[in-house]
């Protein structure tokens, strides 16, 4: 929105009720919207904030009470407030716009004048524009004089010297978001007064026919303003047909659909929200009651023949919830982390006898071997020499093989009392024999294969005994980076991490993530010996939330190791 960074930004502050009703004011006579609109643009718990642009030039910004900034106002014109990008999304119209071809938006923003092609010397015309007429814009042309309804049916134009397609010049109006598909619109495509009335009686049928119905007792007496932002313009059909006059049903795909009209009170032949819930509540429709600052909905008729008999279509917040939901679980997906892959893997080693059983054995001597495929290995070399005990074919006769006997015994260890062994006993003592290794798997990571037992991460809680985690400037021995956190008199609990870098993780960023998820203060520092590694240092009993963390990042729970604290 602004051509370069704002310097200077001071902190947001609520913005006071009398100044809030000022500004709703000031917008309202600005851009003749309706006091149910202005409420729904200048909303309760308004923050304001003043601003510097890069010129120097003071300004205020307006945001919701979420952070989205609403209005601004610059300079000289600091009392005329100025719609944002999301203003204009509740509120398409507020501004007047005029649609030009992709290709020729280079060109404007370089300085050439707005055309509209293939015609002669400048004329007057008129364009529908985000549901008003402008009458009175001189726009300078070529050859022929030509309106917008006007122009030629070619499927290619020229627009300085360039081909675009017919479809690039169709004319349309502005949508809000999650509207209506973009697709072309022609100026005749407006709706009359009659027709926005019908679909906004239209929506109070679909509101209570889908939604309000359901509401507890409670729920009721509603503002009128509230009733009309939550349950009638939601509730709006998201396809109009063109040139169709009663039908509000939806596109079935036979009709062309047009991008979202302007389909309000303002546009309505009734000339004011009042007007309109007077007229439901004659029909019986809704009970209003007529209250000062405004109308009360006491409680609507969901067994009236216009709601029993209203046929249900896709509304604009049935699109925006599909939407919504798409782009949720889009996100989900985005955020999911694919669990690591953790193997672990033995070697034949010479040196401890386990090579002599896989070259005598005509078994591979330097391959890596999984627990399924060392197990494989001892079924087929007791298979081939016949060494499976005939009463109890789960045990291996061991005696009965002296390369066998002489890999599994342990040292010290009888041979009387190894006549036969449990099948998983015999695949045990072997991997003792052998050399470990292990492989990391991760998503968008180079697996990683090293030598060494994988040892889990340690997750635990210690409580220091005369010492406690606070805030301050000083930091213990050792300490690689620190988030606030010093010892102190009077004990204190701390949950601690560490053993997380073979799994990808570093010690800063998951104290820096652990000291917002945990809202307490966080410390990195070295493990005790050379090359041992870091120990995370989280304030409390965060046991859970570090569990949770490391989960979150791909660690499958096999491999993180909890401490509970003792009970005293």
């Amino acid at each position: 929105m602004f051509k370069k960074p704002l310097s200077n930004l001071k902190t947001s502050a609520p913005l006071r009720s009398s100044d809030r009703r000022k500004l709703k004011q000031r917008i309202i006579e600005t851009y003749g919207v309706s006091s149910e609109i202005g409420d729904i643009l200048v909303p309760e718990g308004l923050m304001s904030q003043k601003i510097l642009t890069y010129t120097n030039e003071r300004g205020v910004a307006y945001s919701s009470p979420d952070g989205d900034p609403l209005w601004f106002s610059v300079g000289e014109g600091e009392d005329n407030p100025i719609p944002t990008v999301y203003t204009l999304w509740k509120k398409y119209d507020l501004l007047p716009c005029i649609s030009s071809p992709a290709a020729a938006i280079p060109f404007l923003i370089g300085g050439v004048d707005l055309t509209i092609p293939g015609g002669d010397p400048p004329g007057i015309v008129e364009i529908e524009v985000a549901g008003e007429a402008m009458k009175g814009m001189e726009l300078k042309t070529g050859a022929d004089p030509a309106s917008v309804q006007d122009l030629p049916d070619a499927d290619v134009d020229k627009v300085d010297g360039k081909d675009i397609e017919r479809s690039d010049l169709e004319a349309k109006v502005g949508s809000p978001p999650s509207a209506a598909p973009k697709t072309r619109v022609q100026p005749e495509a407006q709706l009359s007064k009659e027709e926005v009335s019908d679909m906004l009686h239209a929506a109070v049928l679909q509101a209570i026919e889908s939604t309000v119905k359901s509401l507890s007792p409670s729920s009721f007496p509603i503002p009128a303003g509230t009733f009309y932002s939550l349950y009638i313009l939601p509730f709006r059909p998201a396809f109009v047909r063109q040139s169709q006059v009663g039908t509000v049903s939806g596109n079935d795909g036979n009709s062309p659909t047009i991008t979202y009209p302007a389909i309000d009170i303002k546009h309505s032949s009734y000339k004011s929200l009042a007007a309109f819930l007077k007229d439901l509540d004659k029909r019986g429709i809704l009970t209003v009651k007529d209250m000062k600052p405004e109308p009360l909905v006491l409680k609507v008729s969901a067994s009236h023949s216009d709601v029993t008999s209203h046929k249900l279509y896709t509304s604009l917040r049935d699109v925006h919830l599909k939407e919504e939901d798409e782009k949720k679980r889009a996100e989900e997906e985005r955020s999911r982390v694919k669990e690591m892959k953790v193997r672990e893997l033995w070697k034949p080693d010479a040196a401890s006898g386990s090579g002599r059983f896989f070259s005598e054995g005509g078994f591979d001597t330097s391959a890596l071997y999984t627990h399924t495929e060392l197990k494989a290995t001892v079924i087929k070399h007791i298979t081939t020499r016949q060494l499976v005990n005939v009463h109890d074919r789960s045990r291996v006769n061991i005696t009965q093989d002296d390369l066998l006997l002489g890999t599994v015994a342990r040292k010290n260890e009888s041979h009387k009392n190894l006549k036969s062994l449990k099948l998983e006993e015999v695949v045990q003592r072997l991997s003792e024999k052998m050399e470990i290794w292990h492989e990391i798997c991760a998503e968008d990571k180079e697996p990683v294969l090293k030598k060494g037992q994988l040892k889990p991460i340690s997750v635990g809680v210690k409580t220091s005994k005369g010492a406690r985690a606070s805030k301050g400037r000083g930091e213990s021995k050792g300490t690689r980076a620190s988030k606030g956190m010093r010892l102190s008199k009077g004990g204190r609990a701390s949950t601690f991490i560490y053993g997380f870098e073979p799994f990808f993780i570093e010690g800063e960023m998951m104290a820096e993530e652990l000291r917002h998820i945990c809202a307490g203060s966080t410390s990195v520092s070295s493990m005790p010996g050379e090359g041992v590694g870091l120990k995370v240092l989280v304030q409390g009993k965060q046991i859970n939330a570090a569990t949770e963390f490391l989960l979150s990042k791909g660690v499958p729970n096999k491999w993180i190791e909890v401490t509970e604290p003792e009970k005293k």
